[in-house]
């Protein structure tokens, strides 16, 4: 179902495969990667990372899109990025709309609220599961869900980081 966008987002080189040979549409991905691919599909710069996590270093292959995510306000300093973890849904919505800036538009229908039973309106995540419905970046898994604590599969993410790049050169 992905197949047009992973195609896509590989030769524009966005996206890699695990492999030389396959993608593996079906696998998580860490914070890192979907971090990765936000900086890569809408072209936000690496900075040098100075620190700001414990579980990031200097070195690290992913350190200096991680400060360029600090800087953009992507993500917020703090003790630990947990930058292997499988991102879920909810994580994956707040760093796609803060970065395509959607969270802050004027357009955003005012009280728009997405219909997912399983989206509290007291969540931290409402918010920004709201304005990525709105924009159609992300859309619910079915029967009117959106698993927000769901982790992201690789098909999953380069649909969103292609709908992204759509929507920020419109």
């Amino acid at each position: 179902w992905a197949e047009k966008e992973i195609a896509e987002l590989y030769t524009l080189g966005v996206v890699t495969g695990r492999t030389k040979d396959m993608y593996c549409p079906d696998e998580n991905v860490t914070r890192a990667e979907f971090l990765t691919l936000i900086s890569r599909g809408i072209g936000i710069r690496a900075a040098i990372y100075q620190g700001g996590f414990d579980d990031v270093k200097r070195g690290d292959w992913f350190a200096d899109t991680v400060a360029a995510a600090m800087a953009q306000g992507i993500i917020s300093k703090g003790t630990h990025f947990r930058p292997n973890d499988p991102i879920t849904r909810e994580e994956m919505a707040k760093m796609i709309c803060i970065a395509t800036r959607l969270f802050y538009r004027e357009d955003l229908l005012p009280g728009y609220k997405a219909d997912y039973v399983d989206v509290s309106p007291d969540s931290w995540s409402a918010d920004y599961i709201n304005a990525a419905d709105y924009f159609e970046l992300i859309r619910g898994v079915g029967n009117n869900s959106f698993a927000p604590l769901s982790n992201a599969t690789r098909a999953q993410c380069a649909v969103i980081i292609k709908r992204a790049m759509d929507l920020v050169k419109n």
